[in-house]
């Protein structure tokens, strides 16, 4: 009887077989089913692996490092259309059914590698598929931008927080990254220059991201103020988020740092526009003025 003679694992049996092992499963496939009748019912041999001999139930191993198996391969070191050793600015691992393209932040600088040569450059980045620490093509990687730091191993620049900028290509550290200029802001990150000047009635110290400090009553500030400046002895400023300090009127004295009002000039005296003392300018001798507010020698009698 032959049915009790099943066609074992890795071997084929067409009608009219007289052995178990006359009809081998070729080099580059495998079984480990039975009862095959035709060759092309052996199996491929599984990508990322090698199958270099005849009659087998699984495959002989793994793909060497270094190389990439994608199917019928017969050596663990393939040179051909069924695998081949792996190109610069790829690698492949043991058992691999593809070269891989080098990794974001790497670089392959060499075939047949089994793992990346090493970490991009400090002041680079290194995309995919880099084939040297410092790219400068654009399409694996290049050197840093304006505006970004990249420490050794980059994929990708890092870009400067909001309140910082660079100018300089080529930062490593995140030290680089500028504090923004007092008297100006910088309200996003990755800038090489900052985004504008303080608005007028602002001021914006060092670091500013956003205008929001408000020029208070008695200050003013400018265009481009990097700190709030105080009305002078003789002028005053009673509202908030002004870019000048007012005149202190005729009749009136603004005595200090950073009026807030005017205060009337007293008896005895007289206050031309922007006095900056109550007794500034006495009455001379031989004239009195006993009224307030007076505003120029003539005041005096």
């Amino acid at each position: 009887l032959f049915s009790d003679k099943p066609c074992p694992a890795g071997y084929f049996c067409p009608a009219s077989t007289q052995s178990s092992t006359q009809n081998p499963c070729p080099i580059g496939r495998f079984s480990n089913a039975t009862g095959l009748t035709t060759s092309t019912e052996c199996q491929t041999c599984t990508a990322g692996s090698f199958c270099s001999t005849t009659g087998l139930v699984q495959p002989s191993g793994l793909c060497a490092a270094g190389y990439f198996c994608n199917g019928s391969t017969t050596t663990s070191t393939p040179s051909g259309t069924n695998g081949n050793g792996c190109a610069v600015g790829t690698y492949c691992p043991a058992g691999s059914a593809a070269a891989l393209p080098c990794d974001g932040g790497k670089f392959c600088a060499s075939i047949r590698l089994s793992a990346p040569t090493g970490n991009c450059s400090a002041g680079y980045f290194c995309t995919s598929g880099a084939t040297v620490s410092a790219p400068t093509d654009g399409v694996t990687g290049n050197v840093c931008p304006a505006g970004a730091y990249c420490p050794a191993g980059s994929s990708s620049p890092i870009l400067c927080a909001a309140g910082t900028f660079s100018p300089a290509t080529g930062n490593t550290l995140v030290s680089q990254c500028g504090t923004c200029t007092a008297g100006s802001f910088c309200n996003t990150s990755g800038l090489a220059a900052v985004s504008g000047q303080c608005p007028g009635g602002f001021h914006c110290p060092a670091g500013t991201v956003t205008p929001s400090l408000t020029c208070t009553a008695g200050f003013s500030c400018p265009a481009g103020s990097g700190s709030a400046s105080q009305c002078a002895p003789g002028f005053y400023q009673d509202q908030t988020a002004q870019t000048s300090c007012k005149n202190c009127p005729a009749g009136y004295a603004c005595p200090g740092l950073g009026s807030v009002n005017f205060t009337n000039c007293p008896a005895g005296a007289f206050c031309p526009q922007n006095t900056p003392a109550l007794y500034q300018n006495l009455c001379p001798n031989g004239t009195f003025n006993p009224n307030p507010n007076g505003q120029s020698a003539a005041n005096c009698m």
